[in-house]
């Protein structure tokens, strides 16, 4: 490579105007070249300290991502047995028949604590019962809001 070349490309780096393929010829001139001149040795520190530190930090990101990417595989790997292991677990239970008609031979009109109920007649008395004590509450809400008016005024 021509020396003025590179003190051409220098100029242009520390003005912060080199395109990064212009860099790399750089780099590669001041770690590749023994006899380089002495008007341009006092740049060659800087790119020597800068491939070092490239050379050391490599490893170490390989080895970064190299542990991303296993944790990630794994990850996957559970996750695609946890699904199949699931997925095996319904259809037995469904195959088995308990599951399914349980459900397909009653109607369930509602549920109370946690308790299917499954007669209308019963059913419409709860379904009274809790709407008696929303329309209570209401009322109770209600006149307690008004007094809250009341004393406002």
């Amino acid at each position: 490579m021509e020396y003025n070349e590179i003190r051409r490309l220098l100029d242009r780096y520390f003005d912060g105007e080199t395109t990064l393929d212009e860099e790399q010829t750089l780099r590669r001139f001041f770690t590749t070249t023994d006899d380089v001149p002495a008007d341009l040795r006092y740049a060659a520190p800087m790119f020597a300290y800068a491939a070092e530190k490239r050379a050391q930090t490599r490893p170490v990101v390989a080895k970064a991502s190299l542990r991303h990417s296993l944790r990630r595989r794994w990850r996957i790997a559970a996750s695609v047995a946890a699904a199949a292991c699931m997925l095996l677990g319904a259809v037995t239970i469904y195959r088995s028949g308990n599951f399914a008609t349980e459900i397909v031979s009653e109607e369930v009109y509602c549920y109370l604590d946690g308790r299917a109920i499954t007669d209308r007649a019963e059913a419409e008395v709860v379904t009274r019962r809790v709407l008696d004590g929303v329309q209570a509450d209401l009322a109770h809400s209600s006149e307690m809001l008004a007094t809250l008016s009341i004393l406002a005024q």
